[in-house]
C-alpha cells in the first residue's frame, strides 16, 4: 500500500488516481491463503452482501490506515470489477477517451508499482486507476485458449502428444497468419457511473 500511496503524493498534480473497492479477495468467510490469517495489519473481513457493507468496509480501511486516494465502490452488481477484473489487485492507466493505456499484471507476483511509475516517468496527462478486486477473469490469453479448444482439439483425434502437438503447432501458425487485434468493448462511462454512485454513498455517511 505504501508504494501507492507514494504514487499519488509524487503524481497526483498530473494524474487523476482512483480506487475501487469491489469484492474482498480472501475474506474470513471464505476461502483464505495462511499469511492472510497472519495478517498483522487485521485488515480481513467477511463478504459484503449489501452496499452498505461495502461502505461500512472501506470507511474502517480509508480511515484506519489514513488512505489519501479517492476511493470508489463497486456496485454488487460487479459493474467495475466486470469490466476492470484484477484478482487479487491490479493497475490500469486509462486515456482520457476510455482507451486501456497500460494494464499491469495480478496480483501478487505481477502486481508492480515499479513498472507504473517507470510507464508514468514515461508519459503525461494521464487518468490513472489502481483496481483492487476479488474475480474471475478472461483475459486474451485465456480467450485464445477457450478458441483453441473449441475450434481445434474438442471434436480432435489424436493418437499421440506427438499428434496433438502437432494439432496445436498447426492452430497457433494458422491464428498467427491472420492475426485479428483484441478490442475493448466495456462502456467505461457506466463503469465509472457505478463507481461514482459507490463514491457518492461512500461520502455520504461520513
Amino acid at each position: 500500500m505504501g508504494d501507492v500511496v507514494q504514487l499519488y503524493n509524487d503524481y497526483k498534480e498530473h494524474v487523476d488516481f482512483l480506487t475501487i473497492y469491489i469484492r474482498e479477495a480472501h475474506p474470513l468467510d471464505e476461502w483464505q491463503m495462511k499469511s492472510n490469517a497472519k495478517d498483522k495489519d487485521d485488515v480481513c473481513y467477511r463478504q459484503p452482501k449489501t452496499l452498505a457493507e461495502r461502505v461500512v468496509i472501506a470507511n474502517d480501511f480509508t480511515l484506519r490506515f489514513k488512505f489519501p486516494l479517492p476511493f470508489g465502490i463497486d456496485e454488487m452488481n460487479n459493474a467495475a470489477n466486470d469490466a476492470y477484473a484484477a484478482w487479487p489487485e491490479r493497475f490500469y492507466i486509462i486515456d482520457k477517451s476510455g482507451r486501456i493505456s497500460y494494464k499491469g499484471g495480478n496480483g501478487p507476483f505481477k502486481y508492480d508499482p515499479k513498472e507504473v511509475r517507470a510507464w508514468l516517468a514515461r508519459h503525461s496527462r494521464w487518468t490513472f486507476h489502481f483496481t483492487p478486486t476479488s474475480a474471475s477473469w478472461l483475459n486474451a490469453v485465456e480467450g485464445f485458449f477457450a478458441k483453441l479448444t473449441r475450434r481445434r482439439l474438442k471434436r480432435g483425434v489424436f493418437r499421440s502428444v506427438v499428434d496433438l502437438q502437432a494439432a496445436i503447432n498447426r492452430f497457433v501458425e494458422e491464428t498467427n497468419a491472420h492475426p485479428k487485434p483484441f478490442v475493448w468493448t466495456a462502456d467505461p462511462n457506466r463503469v465509472l457511473a457505478a463507481v461514482n454512485r459507490g463514491k457518492q454513498k461512500l461520502e455520504s455517511v461520513h
